[in-house]
C-alpha cells in the first residue's frame, strides 16, 4: 500500500485542464446517446434503473445553461442506438429494444423543424454497430444479429436518397468495434465475436477503383473486452478494458501509429480498470471514472500526456462515474448519466481546457 501511495506522489499533476458540471438531466439514464448540434445537447434513449430501454429525448441550450427540455419521444424505447449528425438532422440506427433484442430501425430528428421522420430501415435487426459519416453518407459497420452472431455487413446510407447501399462485407465479422475514417480511409479496431475479443485491425480505402477491398494490418497486441479507443490523425490508442484470460481489469495502453502500421506498447495506466470516460482534450489522453477491483465507480482521472510519455494526475470527476455516455465535442469531453456509487445518475459533466 505504501509503494502505491509514494507511486501516486511522484506522479505529475496535471492543471492545464478542469471539470464543469451541467444542469442534471429529467431522466435518470445509461447507455443513453448524445449529440451536439448548433450549440445544443442533444440526449436521447438509453436505460432506467431497471435496466428497460427509454423513449425519452430531451435537450439543454449550451449557451443559456439553464434547465432541460423534452421533445417529441423516439419512435420506440432503445438503448444505445448508433447516432450521428449530417445537416442538420439526427439519425438514430439500431439499438437495443425493449425486448432486449436488436433492432433496425432508422429514424431522423429534423431539428429545425422538431419532428422525426423513419426513414428506410436497415437489412437486418443490429446493435453495436459502429458508424461514422463520408461525405455525408452514413456508413454503418458490423453489429450484433438477433441470433447473437456478429455480422460482417459495411453498409452506406444515402441521407439524400433514402437509400441503403453496400460496400464489400469484412473479413472478419464483429460488433462493439471502433471505427475511425481518415480521409477515404475507413479503419476498423477490435470488437467481439461473442463473448470473445476481437484483436482484428482493417482498412478498407473508400476512393479506390472500381471496388475497395479490406486490407488487414497489424493486431492489437493484447486481446481485451470493453477497452477505450482514442484516435488522432496519427495514432490510435487502446486502453483498459477486461483481460478474458484470468478474467480481471487491465491497465494495459497500447498505441497504432497509423502512418508506420505499428502498434507499441506504452506505460500502463496507474490503475487497472474499464467501463471508464475515455477521449483526448487539450491533446491529452483521458481515463477517468469506471470500475476496478474496487467494484464501485470511482472518481481518479488518468491523463497521458504524449509529448512526455508519462501518466499525470488530472482533476478528480465530481462524482464516482461508469457506465457513462461519453460525447467529444470541440475539444470537450462530456460524461453524460451512467451509474455513480449511489445508483443511476442524471448528472452531467464536463472536461475541458481550464
Amino acid at each position: 500500500m505504501m509503494a502505491a501511495l509514494e507511486e501516486e506522489v511522484t506522479r505529475p499533476k496535471c492543471t492545464s485542464i478542469k471539470w464543469e458540471t451541467l444542469p442534471p438531466m429529467r431522466t435518470k439514464r445509461t447507455f443513453s446517446s448524445a449529440a451536439i448540434v448548433n450549440n445544443q445537447l442533444y440526449v436521447l434513449g438509453g436505460c432506467d434503473k431497471d435496466g428497460q430501454p427509454l423513449d425519452t429525448f430531451e435537450s439543454l441550450n449550451l449557451t443559456k445553461k439553464k434547465k432541460w427540455q423534452s421533445l417529441l419521444n423516439l419512435s420506440c424505447s432503445r438503448a444505445q442506438p448508433a447516432v450521428v449528425t449530417v445537416n442538420n438532422k439526427i439519425y438514430v440506427i439500431g439499438g437495443v429494444s425493449s425486448n432486449q433484442s436488436p433492432l433496425d430501425n432508422m429514424d431522423a430528428y429534423d431539428i429545425e423543424k422538431k419532428t422525426w421522420t423513419s426513414l428506410k430501415s436497415l437489412e437486418e435487426k443490429l446493435m453495436g454497430v459502429a458508424t461514422c459519416v463520408h461525405k455525408n453518407n452514413i456508413i454503418v459497420i458490423g453489429g450484433m444479429k438477433s441470433n447473437t452472431e456478429p455480422s460482417e455487413k459495411c453498409r452506406v446510407y444515402n441521407t439524400e436518397k433514402n437509400l441503403w447501399q453496400t460496400l464489400p462485407d469484412m473479413p472478419t465479422p464483429r460488433y462493439a468495434a471502433f471505427a475511425h475514417l481518415i480521409g477515404d480511409k475507413l479503419y476498423v479496431f477490435g470488437g467481439r465475436k461473442g463473448k470473445t475479443a476481437c484483436t482484428v485491425v482493417e482498412m478498407l480505402n473508400l476512393a479506390e477503383k472500381p471496388t475497395p477491398s479490406w486490407l488487414k494490418l497489424a493486431d492489437i497486441p493484447q486481446p481485451r473486452v470493453f477497452p477505450s479507443y482514442t484516435a488522432t490523425d496519427t495514432h490510435v490508442y487502446s486502453y483498459g478494458g477486461l483481460q478474458q484470460d484470468p478474467m480481471q481489469f487491465v491497465g494495459t495502453f497500447e498505441a497504432y501509429d497509423i502512418e508506420k502500421g505499428e502498434w507499441s506498447k506504452l506505460e500502463d495506466m496507474p490503475s487497472r480498470h474499464g467501463d471508464f470516460a475515455g477521449g483526448m482534450v487539450s491533446g491529452l489522453v483521458i481515463a477517468s471514472g469506471g470500475l476496478g477491483p474496487q467494484k464501485k465507480p470511482f472518481q481518479d482521472t488518468n491523463v497521458y500526456n504524449p509529448a512526455t510519455g508519462v501518466w499525470e494526475v488530472g482533476p478528480e470527476c465530481p462524482s464516482g462515474r461508469s457506465s457513462a455516455t461519453t460525447l467529444k465535442n470541440e475539444d470537450k469531453l462530456y460524461v453524460i448519466g451512467g451509474f455513480s456509487p449511489k445508483g443511476l445518475t442524471s448528472e452531467i459533466f464536463i472536461l475541458k481546457p481550464a
